[in-house]
């Protein structure tokens, strides 16, 4: 009995830390950031073919004002004042893989250069078209994509996508991906809950 209570002991002060970190609407950058990026919080979502592997991040407001402010000589009034700038903004960060993990993806099983470079046209710009939100009967259009170049420093491509949210969703919605480079429609499903992130103390 004495060995058992031993064991059950940690385990309960484990349980409680950990429900602890994840229950708190306050957290450091460095903690905010390990929240945001692991999936079982909700924010990251992941799809494969059978060329690509994806990673899709939404990027809460919180995020983006850290990022954008990070490095300024008064980071907090101008991570504030980021905040308090109306946006219907919805931000979602694509990272592409080649299923090796290993190959670039511009790269992997490409025929010759110019295939390269075609996927590099359409990773670019044309991939706008073709990523949507969908909820209920309403389809959201990507109104900007951007390509994040890595120069081979990273095995992915790094993709952001930004909707006009102005008819706020208010419930469960899909990001579709119709990558035209591998010919598969992904599907990634997120729950709107999921969306309502702790604060970033700074």
């Amino acid at each position: 009995m004495k060995k058992t209570i031993k064991w059950l002991v940690p385990i309960l002060i484990l349980t409680t830390i950990s429900c602890s970190y994840f229950t708190r609407r306050t957290l450091s950058p460095d903690e905010y950031f390990l929240y945001v990026t692991n999936p079982e919080n909700g924010l990251v979502q992941k799809a494969s073919d059978d060329l690509y592997s994806y990673e899709l991040q939404y990027m809460p407001p919180e995020e983006l004002a850290f990022i954008s402010s990070k490095g300024s000589s008064d980071i907090k009034s101008d991570y504030e004042k980021y905040l308090a700038e109306p946006s219907n903004n919805l931000t979602f960060k694509l990272k592409i893989f080649s299923t090796d993990k290993q190959t670039d993806p511009l790269e992997f099983k490409s025929g010759n250069s110019d295939e390269q470079f075609q996927r590099l046209g359409y990773f670019t710009s044309a991939i706008s078209e073709d990523g949507l939100l969908v909820f209920d009967k309403d389809t959201l259009t990507c109104k900007l994509a951007m390509l994040e170049r890595t120069y081979k420093t990273s095995p992915y491509l790094t993709i952001l996508f930004q909707f006009d949210n102005s008819k706020s969703i208010s419930k469960d919605f899909n990001f579709i991906l119709d990558n035209k480079v591998s010919g598969v429609k992904n599907i990634f499903k997120y729950k709107i809950s999921d969306l309502n992130t702790p604060k970033i103390k700074i």
